[in-house]
């Protein structure tokens, strides 16, 4: 029995091709799932140090606790740091923003 030659060839372009697509899709997703857990993870640990007003024994501890809770549960990224100094959650200074918004009601 005789088979084309067109469905061997076929066969060996498309199918590693869809099977690169769908895995490079699963990859991503779970690099952008990693991604997502490590941010939150490190913006609630900022918000935590600022809100608790921590020492500096105890913001370490509070990371570490991050870092093992980051730990399991991401999918690919076990290893990296959590570096709440990098979040975009600064302290607050209530002095310089009531400052700031008389000097505006001021101009307005």
């Amino acid at each position: 029995m005789w088979i084309r030659g067109s469905y061997t060839v076929e066969n060996s372009v498309i199918v590693p091709m869809f099977t690169m697509i769908v895995v490079s899709c699963i990859l991503l997703c779970c690099n952008l799932h990693d991604r997502i857990i490590r941010r939150n993870i490190q913006r609630q640990a900022a918000i935590e140090i600022e809100l608790c007003d921590l020492d500096e024994n105890e913001q370490n501890q509070l990371i570490d606790e991050a870092q093992k809770y980051s730990n399991g549960r991401t999918i690919f990224s076990n290893r990296q740091e959590i570096n709440v100094k990098d979040s975009f959650i600064k302290r607050s200074e209530p002095e310089r923003t009531i400052r700031i918004i008389q000097a505006i009601k001021e101009v307005i």
